[in-house]
């Protein structure tokens, strides 16, 4: 084996030896993928909270979009809020009328959305695979196992109630 192939493999050589532990030949340090765990956690906590960054980012966008929306909708529906102005109604609520819509908008925009992510997670896992797929390290019996935690879409959707309200 290679020097290099061996330090990728997590195997070292050991040039030092103590006396006590005189050795007629090479000794190897061995390690294991429980010694890398901590180091894959990062990594995934690292991409978790990109992950996060760009939904922070389009949500951004898509609040942009929905308030140009929004005034364009005020703009064609002012004979319809002058006519509420005139029977009594209000100026807060008016407001509280259109922030209501939008938030429903929203609520079903993230239904919709969480609807369509489980159809695609679902069609994904009844693909097989295969056990010789340069993918094995992530399936399980040869298809994709998706987990989908239900505090993080929770979260998801309360952040974009927020934007909204």
């Amino acid at each position: 084996m290679g020097a290099n192939l061996m330090r990728m493999m997590g195997i070292q050589t050991v040039k030092e030896v103590d006396e006590a532990d005189l050795w007629q030949g090479t000794k190897y340090l061995i390690s294991t993928l429980n010694e890398y765990t901590d180091q894959i956690m990062a990594l995934i906590e690292v991409f978790n909270i990109i992950g996060f960054i760009i939904f922070i980012v389009l949500m951004i966008i898509t609040m942009v979009g929905i308030m140009n929306s929004f005034r364009m909708v005020m703009i064609e529906r002012t004979q319809e809020i002058g006519a509420m102005r005139a029977m009594g109604v209000q100026k807060s609520n008016i407001k509280i009328i259109f922030m209501f819509e939008a938030l429903f908008i929203a609520l079903l925009g993230a239904a919709a959305g969480l609807l369509l992510a489980l159809t695609i997670t679902g069609a994904f896992t009844l693909i097989n695979f295969g056990t010789d797929s340069f993918l094995t390290l992530f399936l399980d019996k040869g298809h994709l196992n998706l987990i989908l935690p239900v505090e993080r879409v929770i979260n998801h959707v309360l952040v974009s109630g927020k934007f909204i309200w």
